[in-house]
């Protein structure tokens, strides 16, 4: 009996130890780090928290999904949904190893080589809960001393701490994807490291966004668009002043939207509407239905639509393709690169 068992037996110990050998490997090989967590969902409600009108269009058409994306976050305050739209674009991606891997090679280079790009990247990981608990406290101290040795990525994730709205921490939930984690009964608003009047963390993030924008961050552009369209970190002032804010967000929004942020684009959108620029209007709801693959967007351009002549449409369509090219190609040919590194990583 036990004769005919041993066969049974050295292969399954033999699939053991293979398997034990490919975990070693995978555990130890080197990730590459890709920034950039597209979440096609976080873009969605996003725009449906900001634009009733798109969102009942787009309610009309699918009603089950809608229904659905209300109910994870209607109750989502507008900073938590900037914050959470922010994070699915400055995310990092782990390729070719797992995430706790990653973060293990993060760690490695920051603590013996002090790698600032490496504290960035851990920091980012730390702040998303990827490959374990968030730890915001951490993410802030590495955010800070990534900042110090140059990465302007850090600033404006600092800056994004700084505009989160910490009362939401201890009475919240948020739609992680696996269903709505509640905040408050996790210990993770003792956790939270920013501690200060708003009026102080909104002078501060609006700071950050401004020294990163100056050294060309794009998302830090985007943010300082937001700040400035809703008189965030500012000092309340006449009416002439609060226009003349939303003309520098106008065009805050316009260096990100030509970088390829839907959000800077949908804004936009929404602001030449406001204005009554609706053949601007239109161009930047296509232009954003064309960067984030969400129907939201869509359903903003085909209401917009309606409201122009047959000719101004098609002058705004024309207008709307060349501008959803240009931007669109330099992003097509940056999937191309990281496809080889996938390739290179496989």
């Amino acid at each position: 009996m036990y004769e005919d068992l041993m066969p049974v037996l050295v292969i399954a110990v033999m699939l053991a130890l293979l398997v034990a050998v490919m975990l070693f490997i995978e555990g130890r090989r080197k990730p590459t780090i890709m920034p950039g967590w597209l979440d096609l969902q976080g873009f969605e409600r996003l725009f449906i928290y900001w634009d009733a009108p798109s969102a009942k269009e787009y309610g009309e058409k699918h009603p089950r999904r809608y229904q659905r994306l209300l109910e994870a976050w209607q109750d989502l305050p507008p900073e938590e949904a900037w914050f959470h739209y922010n994070l699915s674009c400055i995310g990092v991606t782990p390729v070719g190893a797992s995430v706790r891997s990653a973060k293990r090679w993060c760690q490695k280079a920051w603590l013996n080589k002090q790698d600032v790009e490496a504290a960035y990247h851990l920091g980012m990981m730390q702040l998303m809960g990827l490959g374990g608990a968030p730890e915001y406290r951490s993410a802030l101290t590495l955010f800070e001393a990534a900042e110090q040795g140059g990465i302007i990525r850090a600033t404006t994730a600092r800056g994004l701490m700084l505009l989160r709205d910490p009362g939401f921490m201890s009475t919240g939930y948020v739609n992680t994807g696996f269903g709505n984690s509640d905040i408050g009964d996790s210990g993770l608003a003792e956790d939270w490291p920013i501690e200060m009047p708003k009026a102080q963390r909104h002078a501060e993030a609006l700071a950050c966004f401004m020294g990163a924008f100056a050294q060309g961050d794009m998302l830090a552009a985007l943010n300082l668009g937001y700040m400035l369209e809703h008189g965030l970190g500012l000092d309340a002032g006449a009416e002439a002043e609060r226009a003349a804010n939303l003309d520098r967000a106008i065009e805050s929004y316009l260096l990100a939207a030509e970088a390829g942020l839907p959000a800077a684009q949908y804004r936009l959108s929404m602001l030449f509407e406001d204005r009554g620029e609706l053949v601007d209007a239109y161009r930047w709801a296509y232009v954003a239905a064309a960067c984030s693959e969400s129907d939201i967007p869509m359903a903003r351009s085909q209401r917009l639509a309606t409201l122009l002549d047959s000719c101004t449409l098609q002058q705004a369509q024309e207008s709307a393709r060349a501008t959803a090219h240009r931007i669109m190609t330099p992003r097509v040919l940056a999937m191309l690169h990281n496809l080889k590194h996938l390739r290179s990583a496989a």
